[in-house]
């Protein structure tokens, strides 16, 4: 897979969005979790990595004939 970008703060806790949600738009549950940790002083990022898991699923299905 290519390199996965992450934002460059440090974190306590990092929320991984997996790649089997709703690509139309960013977790709400990730969104929500985020809030209530930020509420609490713990430094949080998001990661919203399945679109580069479809990315990487679409240039491997490219390569390929169906």
């Amino acid at each position: 897979m290519s390199e996965t970008v992450l934002p460059n703060r440090p974190a306590d806790v990092i929320l991984v969005s997996m790649p089997w949600t709703i690509v139309r738009a960013p977790s709400i549950q990730l969104g929500l979790l985020k809030s209530i940790l930020d509420g609490y002083s713990i430094k949080t990022q998001s990661a919203h990595l399945y679109l580069e898991f479809f990315n990487f699923v679409a240039r491997r299905m490219h390569r390929k004939r169906v």
